[in-house]
């Protein structure tokens, strides 16, 4: 390892020593700040978040395991030429799309698991399943967070 390496891991290594430090002495400083922070976080997550989610999760379970098939269709092979992905996750793309990220993610791992996609189809397929739907945003974020869907 040369010298700049050596100073370089070393400045890394007391930046991250400053960092936690700093961190822990103003998480006791604030402690009831901290305290309040966590318990409407729980309750935010209780009242509105897995509220909004199970649905989504309860129809993307039974969607995974019933609907997908190895059948071509159309769609399923206009599917595979735009995004170079077998058709067997075309279900994981209307799920990321109207579910949201953990969904579209999970039904495509799910895919994998199972053996109907490839390591690399699953990581390209990631890529574009991963984001939060529509739904999620105004439910979730919109009137759990804001108090409003407008």
């Amino acid at each position: 390892m040369t010298q700049t390496a050596k100073e370089e891991r070393r400045d890394t290594s007391f930046l991250s020593a400053a960092v936690f430090i700093l961190s822990t002495v103003l998480l006791i400083t604030h402690a009831d700040a901290v305290t309040e922070s966590v318990i409407f976080g729980i309750k935010l997550s209780v009242t509105s978040i897995i509220p909004t989610l199970f649905p989504f999760i309860i129809l993307s379970d039974y969607m995974t395991a019933r609907v997908v098939t190895n059948k071509k269709s159309l769609a399923k092979r206009s599917f595979e030429r735009i995004f170079g992905i077998p058709g067997s996750a075309m279900w994981c793309f209307i799920t990321g799309a109207v579910c949201g990220f953990p969904l579209g993610v999970r039904s495509a791992v799910e895919l994998y698991q199972s053996g109907r996609i490839s390591r690399d189809d699953l990581e390209r397929l990631i890529g574009f399943v991963n984001n939060p739907s529509l739904a999620f945003v105004i439910s979730a974020v919109g009137l759990g967070m804001c108090g409003s869907i407008g």
